[in-house]
């Protein structure tokens, strides 16, 4: 096979830069696919330059103000997060597209898990349990007997 001359080349990279697909480039100039994918490696041009299509709904600094109020400002689910968008930066947009952004930025729902009821009897009961065990050394643990059974 003779190497390409650098006029093939040139109109390679010329339509690279433009956004035609390789099978495209590779009609138009007589080439084969791989060798026009080989060209853009060796001209370092990206895998693929935008071409355009429907703008995000939420802007980096949208997205940035949804991570920062549910992280810092501790709000508990994407509904408080979507009414914080809405309040403070005047932006409408679904919840479902509030929870695919922090998805996108690392954030994983889950439900928390439930905690044991304190009212003013437990919280006096455990108190007490406490108080009578904070002198307890490791071999008065070892003595005591689980009362559910290891299996």
């Amino acid at each position: 096979m003779q190497p390409l001359t650098e006029d093939r080349k040139n109109t390679i990279e010329f339509y690279l830069r433009q956004g035609f697909s390789y099978h495209k480039i590779a009609k138009l100039v007589k080439v084969s696919s791989s060798t026009v994918h080989k060209i853009r490696l060796e001209l370092g041009l990206p895998a693929r330059i935008d071409k355009g299509g429907r703008p995000k709904a939420l802007t980096k600094r949208e997205q940035q103000h949804l991570v920062r109020a549910v992280t810092v400002d501790g709000l508990e689910n994407a509904v408080q997060a979507q009414q914080s968008l809405e309040q403070n930066l005047g932006k409408s947009v679904s919840v479902n597209t509030v929870r695919r952004a922090l998805r996108d930025a690392g954030l994983v729902s889950f439900v928390r898990p439930k905690k044991p009821l304190i009212n003013e009897r437990n919280r006096k009961r455990r108190l007490q349990w406490a108080r009578q065990h904070i002198d307890w050394t490791v071999n008065d643990w070892m003595n005591v007997i689980c009362a559910r059974p290891t299996a």
